[in-house]
């Protein structure tokens, strides 16, 4: 195998915008180094096969690919390609397998980059690691100049296996089989040690000497977490495992139970079985299966379908008429458990699902000569009653009885309603919507005056103060309404929404406390119990400080030709020009090595030299002192914050004092 591990200090300088020729930074700066990785190697997003996969893992796990900055926590069974980074934090672990079957168990607080698994070639710098294969198991740790140090361990773990789950009914104790094997005859004295703390302090600790000549010994254990290791006369410190007993029971079936009888209109039709107790962790690792027979002994089984616990119902399609049986067998491992069997009927006369498509829930409309509403189902045969009511009074206003899925209201009177469909089947219900409410309000819809439009209100030090305002409406203007200012991140305005009730038609943004941030926002008309009158159409705008500056537009190198500028024929110094930025009050110039730095003893790159790098207020900068040769340069402008905003793409510049002269040709050898 063959690992780098990356360090972190502060950044000197942020070359993060940077392009190098050849390669492609991978982190900040560290220290007076950068380091850099080639993304031509195989194994980057989307090329190679992969090397490895996470086996198990503990706690806060990350990985990182080479062509990316971003850390993310990993997943039981990911892959790994080369060049992967994996890290662990503290407390923290991670098994990794390799194709050839070799096992890396990364300790906490350590950083590997994973890499091809032919050889043992180490870089190794923080943190430690159990590398096992059929050979036996060795441990990797950084030594005092910063390089890995492997040592063979004369004893190899063998089972449980590390950051392994034993499972077990209930609160039950387990018998835990720990075994492991020598490498050498001389190790002839084991200790088996089991602990609840990391460390192995404290009372609690368990040693167990094993008989001479035996290397497995087994422990009854009660739930919960163990850490364990095998000590040997004069080896070191042993390699310590992770073990968790965790008690697990049986999923409760709740519906269909206590001989319950379903009725279906449509034959052969959805049945959903619902249960409880799938939400803990340990239920979410094992596997389960919904059994359906129509007998008691669940000899034969109808149906045998994979669920996922956690989600605590599951649908079966197509199932026929007659009387079933069904429970849950889960298996965690070698264990297995049974729920309790329930019993349940199905006959013809299912529900029909009714679905509401037009008044929109809680939506508001100009008042018209006609009202249309409309719905869908998937019965085919069914007759719909619709009911339209007075929001307030819940009198009926509007009613319909037929086949179709629509219905039209005739001369409809502004206010607030509410409606729903039921299905019917032979003049029974078989299906029922639940009650949608809308409003109908007559007049012009409420107008929005400001802020406009998407409009950005940008500010430096200090926030502006604007103001929202809006056009009057004679719904708002009547005694017992109020107009309503709504503001939400979400355009639904269904989350996160600052509301604010008055009378006026405007109000000033110092009065809301707004957050930074991107918002929509509308008025309603609403009366003395908040119910919505009217509604205008939603509004966008943005609020909070001006972004960092763009790049210039522009920039150039005036004389130079195709990126080569020449001294012998414009005989000054180049400089570099560029289009002024508005709002910038300086500009950083920077001017370096483009050629990608050459990699250090231990295998990561070299510092990116920088030949110039200044700060001005004006829109140009000349070269002084830069000697014949290739350069690379960039620009990026500078606000009042003093923050630094978008680099300029880097632009290449060749430093030339013309064609070198060819040697004089000699016409005689005779000195005149």
């Amino acid at each position: 195998m063959r690992y780098s591990v990356e360090t972190s200090a502060q950044p000197q300088f942020d070359l993060k915008t940077l392009l190098v020729t050849g390669g492609c930074l991978l982190g900040a700066s560290y220290g007076s180094y950068l380091l850099y990785e080639d993304l031509n190697l195989s194994g980057a997003r989307g090329q190679g096969s992969p090397l490895a996969r996470i086996e198990r893992k503990e706690s806060k796990v990350r990985r990182k690919l080479p062509s990316s900055y971003v850390w993310r926590q990993v997943t039981q069974e990911e892959e790994l390609f080369r060049k992967d980074s994996l890290q662990t934090g503290p407390a923290s672990a991670a098994t990794v397998k390799f194709n050839d079957g070799s096992v890396l168990e990364v300790g906490e607080e350590s950083l590997v980059v994973i890499d091809d698994i032919k050889e043992l070639s180490l870089n190794f710098v923080r943190g430690s690691a159990i590398v096992r294969n059929a050979t036996g198991d060795a441990r990797i740790t950084a030594g005092k100049d910063g390089k890995a140090k492997l040592e063979e361990l004369p004893v190899q773990l063998l089972s449980p296996a590390n950051l392994s789950t034993v499972f077990v009914a209930e609160a039950a104790q387990k018998s835990v089989t720990f075994s492991w094997r020598a490498r050498t005859e001389r190790v002839n004295r084991a200790t088996v040690q089991i602990s609840r703390d990391r460390a192995f302090r404290g009372q609690g600790v368990q040693s167990l000497p094993a008989k001479e000549g035996v290397s497995e010994l087994s422990v009854a254990l009660k739930p919960g977490r163990y850490f364990w290791r095998v000590a040997t006369e004069g080896a070191g410190a042993p390699v310590v495992r992770e073990l968790r007993i965790s008690p697990v029971t049986a999923l409760k079936p709740i519906w269909p139970a206590q001989a319950r009888k379903l009725v279906s209109w449509g034959g052969e039709v959805p049945v959903s079985f619902r249960w409880a107790g799938g939400d803990s962790q340990a239920s979410v690792a094992g596997e389960h299966r919904l059994e359906l027979s129509r007998e008691p002994d669940f000899k034969t089984l109808v149906a045998d379908e994979a669920i996922r616990p956690e989600t605590s119902v599951a649908n079966l399609r197509r199932i026929p008429e007659g009387t079933y049986h069904w429970r849950i067998r889960s298996r965690y491992g070698e264990l297995e458990l049974l729920s309790a069997a329930e019993r349940f009927a199905l006959e013809k006369g299912a529900r029909i699902p009714v679905e509401l498509a037009f008044p929109a829930d809680k939506g508001t409309y100009e008042l018209l000569p006609k009202a249309r509403f409309s719905w869908s189902t998937e019965a085919s045969d069914a007759e719909y009653r619709i009911e339209v009511q007075d929001a307030a009074t819940q009198k009926a206003v509007a009613g319909f009885k037929g086949r179709v899925g629509s219905f039209v209201w005739d001369k409809p009177m502004p206010g607030n309603y509410r409606w729903r469909v039921t299905a019917l089947m032979q003049d029974q219900p078989a299906g029922e919507s639940g009650w949608r409410d809308f409003t109908l309000y007559q007049g012009k819809p409420l107008a929005l005056k400001s802020p406009a439009l998407n409009q950005e209100l940008r500010y430096w030090e200090h926030p502006e103060p604007f103001t929202f305002e809006w056009s009057k409406d004679s719904l708002g203007e009547q005694e017992r309404n109020f107009y309503q200012l709504e503001l939400s991140a979400d355009p639904g305005f269904r989350s996160g929404v600052i509301s604010k009730t008055l009378k006026d038609t405007r109000i000033g943004s110092t009065e809301l406390k707004l957050a930074e941030g991107s918002y929509h926002w509308r008025v309603r008309v609403v009366d003395v119990t908040g119910a919505p009158l009217k509604t205008s159409e939603p509004g966008r705008f943005a609020f909070g400080r001006h972004p960092p500056l763009k790049a210039p537009v522009r920039a150039e190198v005036p004389g130079s030709v195709a990126e080569v500028y020449n001294f012998y024929e414009l005989k000054k110094n180049p400089v570099i020009a560029w289009a002024t930025v508005p709002e910038a009050v300086g500009y950083e110039v920077i001017v370096y090595d483009p050629a990608p730095a050459r990699a250090t003893a231990s295998g990561a790159r070299g510092a990116t030299r920088i030949f110039l790098q200044k700060t001005t207020q004006e829109t140009s900068l000349e070269l002084k002192g830069l000697k014949e040769g290739n350069y690379a340069w960039t620009v990026r402008p500078i606000d009042r914050l003093q923050r630094k905003g978008e680099s300029l793409a880097p632009r290449r510049l060749r430093l030339t004092y013309g064609t070198v002269l060819e040697a004089p040709e000699a016409l005689t050898q005779e000195v005149q």
